[in-house]
């Protein structure tokens, strides 16, 4: 049974943690698929105080002559992942797969390389890593404290909205609504749109954008 309003409380804790220094449990929520998204050039203004640029993770490579799949290859996938985790993390899940996969020079996942990355997954985040929202790899501990920003002439730092913590959204809510001081809801998604390099608005980010004020409205924040 899902358990809302323990999410909610997790979420809520992870927010106030954003804003006063503290530090969020692992939360957790569903996996989608990765979606496609039109994204547009972010504004060279967009960062704030409270943004900070997106960093892609650099130098990541295999080191190792086996193939992906080859349960001999393993430790070093354990080695990619975790390398990816601490420079790009909180780090959507299928973001991490596609850095595995360039890693290895490999266009598609079939079943035994998606069952060894997930296996992989599955032991750095009982020990090195937390799984949080159930697609979202981070160092132990971590708390939100910046909206990570597409950097402009890098396409590869700007994410979709299914690609955002939950926490981070929020937090990017939180600012852009403090900072029009009352700002229209279609208003607000049009400048989170922008805030994060989405071309267009679609159903997919109006949903995302309501819950996140919902959320902080039950926070008590907004």
């Amino acid at each position: 049974m899902h358990d809302r309003a323990g999410e909610e409380r997790r979420l809520r804790d992870a927010i106030n943690a954003a804003i006063d220094g503290g530090a969020p449990p692992p939360p957790r929520a569903r996996r989608n698929a990765r979606p496609q998204v039109e994204f547009v050039e972010p504004d060279h203004e967009a960062e704030r105080e409270w943004t900070a640029p997106y960093e892609v993770a650099v130098g990541v490579e295999a080191r190792t002559p086996y193939t992906l799949d080859d349960p001999a290859a393993r430790p070093e996938l354990l080695r990619v992942i975790e390398h990816v985790v601490r420079q790009e993390g909180p780090v959507d899940i299928d973001r991490v797969m596609a850095a595995v996969k360039d890693a290895w020079a490999v266009r598609r996942a079939g079943h035994r390389i998606q069952a060894a990355f997930e296996d992989a997954v599955t032991t750095l985040s009982r020990s090195k890593l937390e799984l949080r929202f159930e697609r979202f790899l981070v160092l132990p501990g971590h708390r939100v404290v910046k909206v990570r920003i597409p950097v402009p002439g890098k396409p590869k730092t700007i994410r979709s909205v299914r690609e955002l913590p939950p926490d981070e959204l929020d937090l990017a809510v939180l600012n852009l609504s403090r900072e029009a001081v009352s700002v229209p809801k279609d208003e607000l998604i049009i400048l989170v749109s922008r805030l994060f390099g989405w071309q267009r608005t679609t159903p997919e980010i109006e949903g995302a954008v309501d819950r996140s004020r919902r959320r902080l409205s039950e926070a008590g924040l907004l």
